[in-house]
């Protein structure tokens, strides 16, 4: 069973919708007129997908999709009667996963919200694996930066610094990009000239 939302002005169209997806087992969890009260009822409700109109009063259910897109992600499947290719184009680009025409069975219900749902996964997986690889670079920059710090202090090659910093990580139970980040700072606390005027330490002005 899945949590749907619907976003459809024909009241037939919505009653219709309704019984199909009762009928396949799944839960209305609210239904909107149109494509503002759409985006305020899935952020509300965090629906497991939502089934909008595209022709819809106030904001259509394009603008509606991408505004869902910006603020809570959810599978979306979009409905239309028209068949025109730049809808459809448009569909897809709002954040769409899968599209359905007028009349609707309840089979093709039912397969295009499992293909919506599962592009939506592919694509949730796909930017993680995103996320994780920016993280990845972002901290192999701070390891090298130290690595190279630490070489040079000690005056040893980088292979040795970075096994010494891997230690030390190791020794104080923490991930290795801290211990980075930790001799970086240290080294620019270091080279910080003294601020003009201050009395070296131990001696009175």
């Amino acid at each position: 069973m899945v949590r749907v939302v619907i976003a459809e002005d024909d009241s037939i169209v919505e009653v219709g919708l309704r019984r199909m997806l009762k009928s396949l087992g799944h839960e209305v969890a609210g239904s909107a007129r149109n494509g503002k009260e759409a985006v305020q009822l899935v952020q509300d409700q965090r629906p497991d997908i939502a089934i909008l109109d595209i022709k819809m009063p106030e904001v259509d259910g394009l603008e509606a999709a991408r505004r869902i897109g910006q603020k809570c992600p959810v599978p979306m499947l979009m409905l239309t009667a028209f068949t025109e290719h730049k809808l459809i184009k448009e569909a897809a680009e709002s954040g769409a996963f899968a599209y359905l025409l007028k009349p609707i069975g309840m089979n093709q219900l039912a397969a295009a919200m499992d293909l919506a749902v599962a592009r939506f996964k592919e694509q949730q997986e796909l930017r993680k694996k995103a996320e994780h690889l920016e993280r990845e670079l972002e901290s192999r920059k701070f390891i090298e930066k130290a690595k190279e710090i630490l070489a040079a202090y000690l005056g040893i090659p980088e292979g040795e610094a970075f096994q010494r910093i891997q230690e030390e990580s190791r020794r104080q139970r923490r991930k290795i990009e801290d211990t980075a980040k930790a001799i970086i700072a240290t080294c620019e606390i270091m080279s910080r000239p003294a601020p003009h005027g201050k009395p070296p330490e131990g001696r009175r002005p």
